[in-house]
């Protein structure tokens, strides 16, 4: 299903955000209104916070079920698809190392993050190594678990709203944590706005390192 509003266009980079939606609910809606409005700050001085009445009116005539709702946004466009949703298999990582790239607001083009995941060798995603430090996967965010608690890399590329949910309930704590630090944890779990806590994990068996 698709709707869109188009506005008149500005040479601006476009934003986007995926949003989970379960049985005509949208979830941690407020979380992603104000990262979008957020982004929209820090980046065009846009104060205006995205209304999803038109949205909501949508999802809620969908059947029941698991569904992405992908916003595209800038100032002076938009654009929304909700389609039904996957968890793609994810049984291997491999840490693959960059420099400079810079991720911190969720840009439509992704081809830095393109270009690390195509040096993948084989494994399902890639878990970035910046500078050293352990940072996200190619889609979503991660945490490691040590002793029976899960830390999540305190500069990872992007602070997912899922993420931020997750530090603010304390059940994931931040930490720094280097490539070579990898092997004092037992598990790694990753999760995004569609992946919940503890749906996705490996062993660290799971994980190529560098």
């Amino acid at each position: 299903m698709y709707a869109e509003e188009y506005f008149p266009r500005q040479k601006q980079q476009r934003l986007f955000t995926s949003i989970k939606v379960l049985d005509n609910k949208i979830h941690l809606l407020e979380q992603h209104q104000k990262r979008m409005a957020s982004s929209l700050s820090a980046l065009y001085g846009a104060a205006s916070i995205v209304d999803f009445q038109e949205i909501q009116a949508e999802v809620d005539t969908l059947d029941l079920g698991l569904y992405k709702l992908r916003v595209v946004y800038t100032p002076h466009y938009f654009k929304y698809a909700l389609t039904p949703y996957k968890m793609r298999a994810i049984r291997s990582l491999q840490c693959v190392a960059t420099r400079h790239l810079e991720y911190a607001f969720k840009y439509e083009d992704r081809s830095g993050l393109d270009k690390l995941y195509a040096q993948r060798r084989g494994a399902d995603d890639i878990l970035i190594i910046k500078q050293g430090m352990v940072t996200d996967t190619s889609y979503g965010n991660v945490a490691l678990l040590k002793d029976g608690v899960w830390y999540t890399p305190q500069l990872p590329l992007l602070h997912g709203t899922q993420r931020q949910y997750l530090v603010e309930q304390g059940l994931i704590r931040e930490e720094l944590i280097t490539e070579s630090d990898l092997s004092s944890y037992s598990a790694i779990r990753i999760f995004n706005a569609m992946i919940e806590f503890g749906e996705l994990e490996l062993g660290m068996q799971r994980v190529g390192l560098l």
